[in-house]
């Protein structure tokens, strides 16, 4: 699965809030990864890729070995290893070389009060063929198809986060959904 969480990458968004951060934004995946809360500081695993630019792609793809274009044992290997997630070009994206998934992205909400006490949440949005992010309400037919994503992506990792509408007093927009952990620590 994309979203498969190494347990490296657990322990360093861990250490970095038991050593004073606030919030870990995880980066560099091209795909959702799930969020949670460590001592009452969230972790986004991975926000998508937000914003995606890979120079000169079609000159990229042209050339022998980039992306999956090359020799076909060299293509087999590579179907073999990453399956329906290799990169390779996609019709009617193209400017965006990953499986479909990798057009679910959006943005972090944090709202952290006067107190310090921090609520976050999700702007959801999808990317267009144009290799634009375009933001959708959490609660329109697109915007209900990234939550669902991101529900599968904690569930599946195990995850101790709930997804919900904005609760009133959280400071965050009525557009996104909000993070809550259901961990008992």
């Amino acid at each position: 699965m994309p979203f498969s969480l190494t347990d490296h990458e657990r322990r360093t968004a861990r250490l970095a809030i038991d050593h004073g951060a606030d919030v870990v934004l995880g980066h560099h995946h091209h795909m959702l990864r799930g969020v949670e809360f460590h001592a009452g500081r969230p972790i986004f695993y991975g926000l998508g890729h937000y914003v995606f630019d890979l120079p000169n792609l079609t000159e990229r793809l042209a050339k022998d070995g980039y992306l999956g274009v090359g020799r076909p044992e060299e293509m087999a290997a590579w179907a073999r290893k990453f399956g329906e997630y290799m990169i390779r070009p996609r019709e009617g994206y193209p400017l965006l070389p990953f499986h479909p998934d990798s057009r679910m992205t959006g943005a972090a909400v944090v709202h952290i009060t006067p107190s310090g006490r921090i609520r976050a949440g999700f702007l959801p949005a999808i990317i267009n063929p144009a290799n634009e992010p375009i933001h959708v309400a959490a609660d329109s037919d697109e915007g209900r198809r990234v939550v669902a994503y991101l529900e599968r992506c904690c569930a599946a990792e195990q995850l101790p986060t709930r997804l919900i509408a904005p609760r009133p007093d959280s400071g965050l927009p009525s557009a996104c959904i909000e993070f809550v952990s259901t961990a008992t620590d």
